[in-house]
């Protein structure tokens, strides 16, 4: 075994028929499991809730197609304990909307009419990435990547803001979440964040909350990840 997978990302989020779901019960299509302060707010069972870091209530992980392959997301349900740099109450980044079932799946292109909506359109996206582009960070045995929050929302659950991440692989064991006021921009200053990860396993001086993936959570990934299993 060598180093864990740890991922920085940005989420946008889609909640579903949660009180459905048991804490620790693993599905083909997800796997589901929440800490006892979600019972607060969810009828839910607490004895089969789990021990999650403080402000962090759930986790759902599933695995999605899209045109250009298969991806693993992680769901992440957090309280107003924890804080994330975002600038909106909800956002969909254009890099999703893209995709197969984005807003914009109709067209290759946005293709406005009005080329000042267009440019204005672009712009706004270019700026949401230079800004928030590496909340999230990775952590797998021989990987760690860096990333932006694909979804995310803080108006469908009074208190929560609830966000989703795509994963790089199925054998990631914990993501840290950027809880700062001023992320870092710059690729070389991320490559020295990720280098300071992968010696000391740690970066909570640097602002980040760690949140390890619980064993239902792994399971359910590398279960279901057909040709995307590591070696």
């Amino acid at each position: 075994m060598g180093m864990k997978k740890n991922i920085i990302v940005f989420l946008f989020f889609f909640v579903s028929g949660c009180s459905d779901y048991a804490a620790s019960s693993i599905e083909d299509e997800y796997a589901f499991v929440y800490s006892d302060d979600f019972t607060k707010v969810f009828e839910m069972d607490s004895a089969e809730s789990v021990d999650l870091p403080e402000g962090v209530n759930a986790l759902r992980s599933y695995k999605a197609k899209y045109a250009h392959g298969e991806s693993f997301n992680l769901q992440i349900y957090l309280d107003e304990r924890v804080n994330i740099k975002l600038d909106k109450s909800e956002k969909t980044f254009i890099v999703y909307d893209n995709a197969l079932n984005g807003f914009l799946r109709f067209s290759d292109k946005a293709g406005f009419l009005d080329k000042s909506i267009e440019d204005k359109f672009f712009n706004q996206e270019k700026k949401q990435s230079d800004e928030y582009g590496y909340l999230v960070i990775s952590y797998a045995e021989d990987l760690i990547v860096a990333g932006g929050i694909t979804r995310y929302t803080k108006k469908l659950i009074p208190s929560y803001t609830l966000i989703e991440v795509m994963l790089p692989g199925p054998d990631v064991e914990a993501v840290y979440l950027y809880t700062g006021d001023t992320p870092l921009t710059e690729y070389g200053e991320i490559m020295d964040l990720t280098n300071k990860l992968a010696e000391t396993g740690d970066l909570s001086a640097e602002g980040y909350l760690k949140v390890p993936l619980p064993e239902e959570i792994q399971t359910f990934y590398m279960n279901n990840c057909g040709d995307l299993c590591p070696p």
